[in-house]
């Protein structure tokens, strides 16, 4: 959706994005953001436009796990 908001880039280039970071239909994919909403458009993009399988999406996303006290730094 980069570029113009309004329109999905075409199947094959997102196919070739994903495929060049080992991302497959066959890869359990969870999306997530700052507060749920872009999460929730990779989440539609995968699975009702790429035809994905194996994808969630968390729905709270960073604010939620900050909101409970989680550390946000990767060990």
């Amino acid at each position: 959706m980069e570029g113009n908001p309004k329109r999905w880039k075409d199947s094959t280039e997102l196919k070739q994005l994903l495929a060049d970071h080992e991302i497959s239909k066959r890869t359990p994919v969870v999306t997530t953001c700052n507060t749920g909403r872009q999460g929730t458009q990779m989440w539609f993009t995968l699975k009702h436009f790429l035809g994905f399988s194996k994808v969630t999406v968390y729905e709270g996303s960073w604010m939620d796990w900050k909101g409970r006290g989680i550390s946000l730094t990767a060990e």
